[in-house]
């Protein structure tokens, strides 16, 4: 189950920064964003593929960042969302929300479908 579970987080690991700068007032940083995933998922992120991320995004011009110094001339560099980032959240969320309903509507409907066999269905739910 751990490997599973680390292995969508790290496949969607864009999102979740996205999402976690959208919802989070403060510790926009990589520190702050790496403690997030370990609290929430359970998953210690790899600070290579997380800095390597935070450049991607940031060269999509989906988020922004800017070096701030906190102590004695040591500097972190803080996240925000660009407006291109929040429209691609806004639109995952919405695509989000259409899925949530369909898988919903699925499981709620699997007598009368029968898309799958119940047996292999059903043996997903427990």
């Amino acid at each position: 189950m751990r490997e599973l579970r680390e292995r969508i987080v790290y496949q969607f690991l864009d999102v979740i920064i996205l999402l976690f700068l959208t919802k989070s007032t403060r510790d926009k940083y990589p520190t702050g964003i790496s403690r997030f995933c370990e609290n929430m998922f359970g998953v210690k992120i790899n600070t290579n593929s997380l800095y390597s991320l935070l450049l991607m995004l940031e060269r999509r011009g989906l988020i922004k960042g800017e070096s701030r110094e906190i102590i004695e001339r040591r500097t972190i560099r803080i996240y925000a969302l660009t407006d291109e980032g929040k429209e691609l959240i806004g639109n995952f969320l919405e695509t989000h929300e259409e899925m949530m309903n369909f898988i919903r509507y699925m499981f709620e409907n699997q007598e009368n479908t029968r898309v799958y066999p119940q047996k292999s269905l059903g043996s997903h739910l427990n």
